[in-house]
């Protein structure tokens, strides 16, 4: 458990740690500047600056290490988390006429045009106190570009039995940096139940230790689809999960069966296939380099979540 304390409005946080809030935004000291997706600085926030002790226990670290993923229950306050699915809801119901109590508006197709909800800053709440403190302790700095919070929001397919999918597997692109160690994450915050099932993103832990080996072989930048394309050549079993091809056969329960939840070793590193679920406020980080995938949505419930890449700054020579 991370050594956190509840604070009076039962959000966790590091004792010692000093914040806050101005009209529901919590206001912090130093400089974060949040970056779209083609580097455009959006705006610059203030960022809460870490004390010299590690928020995370060692066994955490390592568990990060080793897999990418790292799972924060209740990072939110879970009234913020609710709140911001509220404004989610609100914005589809004024834009077009999607009822949070009636399905028969909502759609199939993968809802966009968020970036107006974003840009109000209905989603900064992503930022909490422990949030902040994790990101910090696990990229050794104050210094990050963040993206503006984006919405992922799936709705139900109910005629359509969930599978691993084989062909959405990618990581985000990140440029190397002059210095080693981690350089970017990427947040996922659940703003609904996600259960079982019910469109969560999956990661496949473990993989941004392949991308590592891919960079010290080759010498080249992680650019995703050529690291793919190398790594399943490389590893049957990389090949079967990324693609149906090479022999498979079986349902997709036999494929969830054999993929999900279970661990494969694929050139000395230990990778699963993990569904992010969990409880609204829930937080996940993942390294950047790790492989993920949307998933389907087979409940009646839509998933709700915000994500945001976050980058980190190097001082300048």
């Amino acid at each position: 458990m991370l050594p956190y304390q509840a604070s009076e409005a039962g959000a966790l946080r590091r004792p010692g740690g000093s914040t806050t809030v101005q009209s529901g935004v919590v206001v912090f000291r130093l400089v974060v500047r949040h970056f779209d997706k083609q580097n455009k600085p959006l705006a610059v926030r203030p960022a809460v600056r870490k004390d010299e002790s590690s928020c995370l226990p060692p066994t955490r670290r390592a568990s990060f290490a080793a897999e990418g993923l790292l799972k924060l229950p209740a990072a939110l306050d879970p009234d913020d988390a609710q709140e911001m699915c509220d404004e989610v809801w609100a914005f589809l119901a004024a834009k077009q006429g999607t009822s949070r109590d009636d399905s028969k508006t909502w759609t199939t197709a993968r809802s966009a045009g968020f970036n107006r909800l974003s840009r109000t800053g209905a989603l900064d709440r992503l930022w909490s106190p422990t949030v902040n403190d994790v990101l910090s302790d696990l990229l050794d700095t104050d210094e990050q570009h963040r993206e503006r919070p984006r919405v992922l929001m799936t709705f139900p397919q109910p005629d359509r039995t969930w599978d691993v999918p084989s062909g959405a597997w990618h990581f985000d692109f990140t440029p190397l940096q002059g210095r080693p160690g981690l350089r970017a994450v990427q947040v996922f915050a659940l703003l609904s139940e996600v259960r079982p099932q019910g469109g969560g993103t999956l990661v496949l832990s473990g993989s941004h230790q392949l991308v590592s080996r891919y960079v010290a072989r080759t010498g080249q930048e992680p650019k995703p689809r050529l690291v793919r394309g190398d790594l399943s050549a490389r590893h049957p079993w990389l090949a079967q999960l990324w693609g149906r091809r090479n022999g498979e056969t079986g349902s997709s329960d036999d494929r969830v069966s054999r993929l999900l939840g279970v661990p494969a070793l694929v050139d000395g590193v230990e990778l699963r296939v993990t569904e992010v679920t969990g409880k609204p406020g829930d937080v996940y980080i993942m390294n950047s380099d790790c492989f993920h995938a949307i998933a389907p949505n087979t409940l009646a419930v839509a998933r709700v979540m915000c994500t945001s890449l976050i980058i980190r700054t190097l001082p300048q020579d």
